[in-house]
């Protein structure tokens, strides 16, 4: 079937004003005009046409605030064949409050960048030449309409406009992003035909699944031009290598539901825990009478079944009270915290391949994709089908305490009815998460109850069950239940969270193996990191080589530790001081050159994101850990272990370790002892050898020899405490199979002598 489609992305016309609230009708009547990219931002377009100075080096980006008060023509022609048949124009991303126009005529308006935007164009459309027009105007403007809620509604003081208006939240300035708001045509867009014929929306759902047998669902809804459906009949067909299933029913109605059985089936299952097995499904509609094909609908499938144990508060159980359960087997789940690909969303889509690379690289089997950044792409997701990485789903709200009223509740209803139909046939994704931080966020001013908050527990929560009833839904991360709220009032505590079975474990980011990580309660650490310098090379390419290092006060490295307004408010500088800081903590002291800061700062974020999964995966009370962040979305020091150009800091190396599926670990000393912990996290029954030793006089430790049952933690050996001394110990073993692995164990309590730590470490 040829279905007409039209990209209308390449080369647009670009003309720029201060909004003064006359008609914005033509390019002329801008006060400059620009060659434009599409999919692109205008923050770039200014960039490539001399406007502005590369925002992503030096304090650049601050040339952008005065951009934020302009509207934004784009205009483009384009050619259209006049054959009769339905059209819509499609935008996949635009950001954000928009007016379109065809050959002058108001086609459509929206105002929110998270999501698809369909506008039925038919009757505006000629044969031959046609003009597209998208006149976006300023959303800080925007704002100005909106009623101040001061008693409900909170957020940083420099991003005010994130509770209203739905771009990004991060665009307005956070501690990853500078302010960069202004926004653009930033994915695809297109003219496609509407089909007469077509399954207007569908859902193929596992009711249940073992390795015998699948109950699956499917759920359609049809358009059509006929208003019988005696002759039709829907089929469908699944294939995954040799395993195939068929299935078909009489069409009764415009909506229907078909249950059948699957024998046999390819379960889907996540990295470390099997393969992820999709089958190709195509449904078609066809005419009985005659078996012509009158639609058809392709797609990938993964049979699994998920679930989320999430008790509302931490217990003393020796087993975890937030864990994730696929095909009926509890997984221990690796992984990062996804933010934005890039701060301008535009160039996602070039840099998701090898983001998604080093994920597979370093054998995650989750990323959360946090919410104060964007649905992503859909690349992001089918890679993620593929590989067996499961996708932790924020909502995109973050941070913030956000509006409740009626309006924004529809603003958010419809969101979510958007992105869940987009996104639900995904395997990989495992959980929808109401918001980041957001209960958190009712302890941060007047402290209010997060159990009132409309938006995740009842708006987020009814679309859930509608949409998709088979995938779990926690209301917020953390979540504050009731029971957490009420436990801490009755303890005293203030902040609920340190009651959840979930956990942000930030806290004062003093000394990495400090109580307050190791006394931590949560059976889940869903965001947790340490800063880490970028690589010299990437540090001088975007700061200035006269700051290329100055230990405090340096305007630029604070612009980019990220401080978005740092003219008017300080609040975020302590980060560069932060690193500093955690520099002295381990070592004593901070060294002098450039070159030497980097290796040590780089060092002190390794064997803390090194402490923090052992920390989970050496016991069997945690399910998992999400650390705190993969790669950054613009130059900048932070918790990532890979910097915005791609540069791996030594964190990255250790990490690919410690997430394979067998590892075995040092614990910490207790009771005068350190325990030697065998952890086999796959599927499989796991035997070899290993040795400890004293990595500089090669003094043995430990040896032996291990068998772990899949699943299995097992205590290998108890050592003496060696924390009174400064030493490293290797960690070597092979597996029955050959494959060989190691670990080290940096033991003794700081400061350490830094030239001695950096050359008995392994790189």
């Amino acid at each position: 079937m040829n279905i007409y489609k039209h990209d209308l992305g390449g080369s647009w016309k670009l003309a720029g004003r201060t909004e003064n609230g006359s008609n914005f009708n033509s390019l002329n009547d801008g006060e400059f005009l620009l060659d434009a990219k599409v999919p692109g931002n205008i923050e770039l377009d200014l960039f490539h046409c001399g406007l502005i100075e590369d925002p992503y080096i030096k304090i650049n980006a601050m040339e952008l605030r005065k951009y934020e008060f302009y509207e934004w023509l784009y205009e483009r022609e384009f050619e259209y064949d006049g054959i009769s048949r339905e059209v819509e124009l499609v935008f996949e991303g635009l950001d954000c409050c928009a007016e379109i126009f065809i050959n002058g005529i108001a086609a459509g308006s929206c105002q929110n960048a998270m999501i698809i935007h369909k506008f039925n164009v038919t009757s505006l459309l000629k044969k031959g030449t046609n003009t597209v027009k998208v006149l976006i105007k300023s959303a800080n403007n925007v704002f100005r309409k909106y009623p101040l809620e001061a008693a409900t509604a909170s957020a940083y003081p420099f991003n005010y406009e994130v509770l209203r208006m739905r771009k990004p939240a991060h665009v307005w300035g956070w501690d990853i992003t500078p302010r960069m708001a202004i926004g653009g045509i930033f994915r695809k867009v297109y003219l496609q035909e509407i089909p007469e014929w077509r399954i207007a929306d569908d859902h193929l759902q596992t009711a249940d699944a073992n390795a015998d047998s699948a109950l699956l669902f499917y759920s359609y809804k049809l358009e059509t031009p006929e208003f019988t459906f005696e002759d039709l009949q829907i089929s469908i067909d699944g294939v995954c290598g040799d395993n195939v299933f068929h299935a078909q029913d009489a069409v009764w109605s415009a909506q229907g539901v078909v249950k059948f059985n699957v024998p046999s089936p390819e379960l889907w299952f996540p990295r470390h825990y099997g393969k992820a097995n999709l089958y190709d499904v195509s449904v078609r509609i066809v005419r009985k009478s005659t078996q012509q094909v009158l639609c058809e609908h392709k797609f990938t499938f993964g049979i699994r079944t998920i679930k989320l144990k999430a008790e509302p508060v931490w217990t003393e159980s020796d087993t975890p009270d937030f864990q994730f359960i696929v095909n009926d087997v509890p997984v221990r789940i690796f992984g990062s915290n996804h933010v934005p690909a890039d701060a301008l969303h535009s160039r996602d889509i070039d840099r998701l391949p090898q983001i998604l690379d080093m994920a597979c690289e370093l054998d995650c089997n989750m990323l959360r994709l946090w919410g104060g950044g964007i649905y992503e792409d859909d690349y992001f997701y089918e890679r993620c089908d593929r590989e067996g990485i499961m996708i932790w789903q924020d909502f995109m709200l973050g941070c913030a305490i956000y509006p409740s009223d009626e309006d924004f509740q529809k603003v958010m209803r419809d969101e979510a009815e958007c992105i869940i139909r987009r996104l639900r046939q995904h395997p990989s994704i495992a959980l929808w998460a109401g918001d980041n931080e957001c209960d958190c966020a009712t302890t941060w001013g007047i402290k209010l109850d997060p159990n009132a908050n409309l938006i995740t527990r009842k708006v987020f929560f009814e679309v859930c069950r509608r949409l998709d009833p088979s995938r779990p839904y926690l209301a917020s991360s953390p979540y504050y239940s009731p029971e957490a709220v009420k436990k801490a009032e009755d303890n005293g505590i203030y902040d609920a969270m340190f009651m959840a079975s979930e956990q942000h474990l930030w806290g004062p980011r003093d000394y990495f193996k400090s109580d307050f990580y190791k006394n931590t309660k949560a059976s889940f650490v869903s965001e947790i990191g340490y800063h880490g310098c970028p690589a010299v090379e990437s540090i001088k390419k975007f700061i200035s080589q006269d700051k290329n290092y100055e230990e405090i006060g340096n305007i630029e490295w604070d612009y980019h530790a990220s401080n978005p307004f740092m003219q008017d408010n300080d609040f975020l500088n302590y980060r560069t001081k932060l690193m500093i800081k955690q520099i002295r903590e381990l070592f004593g002291t901070v060294p002098e050159k450039l070159e030497d800061f980097v290796e040590a700062s780089q060092i002190c974020q390794a064997e803390a994101k090194k402490f923090f999964i052992e920390l989970v995966r050496s016991n069997p009370k945690f399910s998992g850990v999400l650390w705190w962040n993969l790669i950054d979305c613009w130059p900048q020091f932070s918790d990532a272990v890979v910097d915005y150009y791609y540069n791996k800091k030594r964190a990255y190396s250790y990490i690919k370790k410690l997430q394979e599926s067998f590892a075995i670990i040092i614990t910490e000393p207790q009771d005068n002892k350190q325990k030697v912990i065998g952890c086999n996290d796959s599927s499989e029954k796991i035997s070899g050898t290993y040795k400890i030793f004293d990595a500089e006089n090669k003094n043995e430790i430990s040896s032996g020899t291990f068998s772990l049952n899949a699943g299995e933690l097992k205590e290998l050996d108890v050592i003496s405490d060696f924390s009174s001394t400064q030493n490293l110990f290797s960690i070597e073993w092979i597996l029955d199979s050959g494959k060989k692995g190691e670990n080290h164990y940096l033991c003794g309590k700081p400061p350490f002598d830094f030239e001695r730590v950096r050359k008995i470490l392994p790189r």
